[in-house]
């Protein structure tokens, strides 16, 4: 397993920032270079307040050369699992690879406080994501843990990237609006 951690602070407060990111992810595709699309599968309000959200996300990025025999560009697409919770303004999320679903495991927590004197926001990103290779169809045995790994630190790597580039348009999506 390998944890990631991305904390961006933009000059936007909480809950514009919050309801940007939870609301019009959509509408920051154009921004974001790794990813092809961002569609809402499932929304719910739940009796707590929180929104339940369940996103499909299709991405374009180039893959490690020891990933690509493995995996073709067009599986690199999650399911994303969240709840985010209004009160807290913490948003607990899984993501389900539409790679290996059942080879890969990841969770975490996105978090976002006042920061700058109330006038902007601090978001905080962090997870952990795991790969099991092993049995992997066309992956040699010799081969299944430096897939593991390269897959790990590619993923780990990459979510929060794109992670600081959704925040940053998001900042940008608000002061346009």
């Amino acid at each position: 397993m390998k944890s990631f951690k991305s904390i961006q602070i933009v000059k936007v407060p909480v809950d514009p920032i919050w309801t940007a990111i939870r609301d019009r992810l959509d509408e920051m595709v154009p921004q974001l270079d790794d990813i092809q699309s961002v569609t809402v599968e499932h929304r719910a309000e739940q009796p707590d307040g929180s929104i339940s959200l369940i996103n499909i996300w299709q991405a374009k990025a180039k893959l490690p050369a020891v990933l690509g025999p493995f995996i073709k560009p067009d599986a690199l697409a999650w399911t994303d699992r969240a709840r985010w919770d209004t009160a807290k303004y913490e948003c607990n999320w899984q993501v389900e690879l539409h790679f290996a679903r059942e080879r890969t495991h990841c969770h975490g927590l996105t978090t976002f406080e006042p920061a700058i004197g109330g006038r902007g926001t601090r978001v905080t990103f962090s997870g952990d994501f795991a790969m099991n290779a092993r049995g992997l169809p066309g992956v040699p045995a010799l081969l299944e843990s430096t897939v593991a790994l390269a897959a790990e630190s590619f993923v780990t790597s990459l979510i929060p990237t794109n992670f600081r580039k959704l925040v940053i348009a998001a900042e940008g999506l608000v002061n346009a609006s």
